[in-house]
């Protein structure tokens, strides 16, 4: 959810649900502020129902593993808003939720799935986002596509998803993106959304 806080009157005030779940729940890797646009990018993880899940007194859900667990993360999705939070448009540039309309963001919008990481492949959720200078997204996240579990740095650019795909590389080493020199070749050289070649994982449809 999202408040807005005034500084005359010290108390916030509901925007909205931002991010909303469809039998499934939206991890974040950040919600970072630069150039008047707020960002968000995620992992949603679907639930698949257990015995005893409707019990109130069951208490397998709080285990670090299974039976809803990272097994069921997917995907890497992404969001922005240009007015404080109050609407949301996908990566096309499309408003697709009005909060003071009750609206949210959801996984069954169109344009805000990015990359394509299969369920069981070890997407990892609550990872990290930073901004750069210019207002370009950086996402560090994981998953085992390839067979073992391998750090991947995805990119987004200020223009958007307007020019044609290329990929750079990056280091499967990297402990944190906010350690993001401002004056990355991998900013100036890369346009939308990039993932590291040598890495593998799928561009979405």
């Amino acid at each position: 959810m999202l408040y807005t806080y005034s500084s005359r009157t010290g108390k916030y005030t509901l925007i909205g649900t931002y991010l909303e779940g469809n039998e499934n729940n939206p991890y974040i890797n950040g919600l970072d502020y630069r150039n008047s646009r707020i960002h968000v990018t995620w992992t949603y993880r679907d639930f698949v129902p257990f015995e005893g899940w409707d019990k109130i007194t069951d208490v397998q859900h709080k285990r670090q593993a299974g039976p809803n667990g990272i097994e069921n993360n997917h995907d890497l999705w992404y969001s922005y808003s240009d007015d404080l939070g109050h609407s949301w448009k996908n990566d096309l540039g499309h408003t697709i939720a009005h909060l003071d309309k009750g609206e949210s963001v959801r996984c069954d919008n169109d344009g805000i799935k990015v990359f394509s990481i299969p369920k069981g492949c070890g997407a990892h959720n609550q990872e990290d986002q930073v901004l750069d200078y210019d207002g370009g997204v950086h996402v560090l996240n994981r998953d085992a596509m390839s067979g073992y579990l391998l750090w991947k740095h995805y990119y987004r650019s200020p223009l958007g998803t307007s020019t044609p795909n290329c990929k750079f590389s990056c280091l499967t080493s990297c402990v944190s993106v906010r350690c993001l020199d401002p004056e990355s070749s991998a900013r100036r050289a890369c346009t939308s959304w990039r993932e590291a070649r040598s890495h593998g994982g799928n561009k979405a449809e």
